[in-house]
C-alpha cells in the first residue's frame, strides 16, 4: 500500500488520475475520507486555469458529469473546503498553502483575497530547489512521495496525445473566453514535479522528440527512464537530429507551437 512510503504524521492519501493536461498526465490527491464526494460526478480532468494578467497558469482537478456538463462541473478543491468548511464567501477564493494544486488534502487547503489567488506564495520558484531560502523544496511534501512511487503504465499512444482543457481568468473572476492553442501553458514533464511555464514557451523541449519540456536538466535526467521509451519511438531527419540516438537528448529552446 502507498501508507509504507509516507511518514507517520501523514494520512493515507487517495490518488486520483486526472488524465493528462499541460503536456503530462496529471494526478489528484486527497484525504482517504474524502473519496466518497467525487461519486456524484463521472468525470474528472486536469484543467489548466491561467491568469490573463500574467500571473501564470496552474493545473486543478476539475469534476463534471456528461449529463450536467463542464459548465455545472467543480473544482476538487472547492468541494472539499465547503464540506468541512462550508460555502466560500463572495471575494475570497481556496488555495494550496504548498503551492502543489492537485494536492487537495484538507490539510492543505486555506481561504485568502480573490486578489491573491495567484499572487500570495512568496516562492522563489516553483522548480525543485531543495534547501534554498524561499526554494520550492517539493521533495519533502507528501504530494512528491506518492506520486515518485505509483506505477504509470505506459501507453505510446496516450503520451503523444495532447488534451488540454483551458480557462482564463482576470482578476475579477470572470471567465475570458480565449482558448487559443498558440497561447499553451507547459507544466514540467517529470511526474512529481510541479513546475509551470510562467509564460508560454519558457521551458526548454526535448531535443529529440520535440514533444515534451523540462524546467531544469536535472528533471530530464530523472524521467530519462521514463519518456526514452516514447522518445527512441519518435523518427527524425538526419539534418536536425541533435544527438545520437542512443543517448540522452539535450535540452534545446524552442519557439511556441
Amino acid at each position: 500500500t502507498l501508507n509504507m512510503f509516507l511518514r507517520k504524521e501523514e494520512k493515507n492519501p487517495y490518488i486520483i488520475r486526472l488524465g493528462r493536461s499541460a503536456g503530462k498526465m496529471k494526478f489528484c490527491l486527497l484525504d482517504e475520507e474524502d473519496s466518497h464526494l467525487l461519486d456524484r460526478f463521472n468525470q474528472l480532468e486536469g484543467q489548466l486555469k491561467v491568469d490573463c494578467n500574467g500571473a501564470g497558469a496552474k493545473v486543478y482537478a476539475f469534476a463534471y458529469s456528461y449529463a450536467g456538463g463542464r459548465s455545472n462541473g467543480r473544482f476538487v478543491h472547492e468541494i472539499v473546503w465547503e464540506k468541512y468548511c462550508g460555502e466560500v464567501s463572495l471575494g475570497m477564493k481556496v488555495v494550496h498553502k504548498n503551492c502543489i494544486s492537485v494536492d487537495n488534502r484538507l490539510e492543505n487547503l486555506m481561504l485568502v483575497p480573490a486578489s491573491l489567488e495567484y499572487r500570495w506564495c512568496n516562492h522563489s520558484t516553483h522548480k525543485p530547489t531543495k534547501g534554498e531560502k524561499k526554494g520550492f523544496d517539493i521533495e519533502d511534501t507528501a504530494y512528491w512521495r506518492a506520486i515518485t512511487r505509483i506505477v504509470i503504465p505506459f501507453d505510446f499512444m496516450n503520451e503523444m496525445l495532447e488534451t488540454t482543457v483551458r480557462v482564463s481568468y482576470n482578476d475579477d473572476g470572470e471567465l475570458v473566453e480565449d482558448r487559443s492553442d498558440s497561447h499553451r501553458f507547459f507544466e514540467c514533464r517529470y511526474a512529481p514535479c510541479v513546475a509551470m511555464e510562467s509564460h508560454p514557451g519558457e521551458f526548454s523541449v526535448c531535443g529529440w522528440c520535440q514533444s515534451v519540456r523540462y524546467c531544469c536538466e536535472e528533471c530530464q535526467q530523472r524521467d530519462w527512464m521514463t519518456h526514452q521509451r516514447v522518445c527512441r519511438a519518435v523518427i527524425r531527419p538526419p539534418a536536425v537530429r541533435p544527438v545520437k540516438h542512443r543517448d540522452m537528448p539535450v535540452l534545446e529552446t524552442s519557439p511556441l507551437r
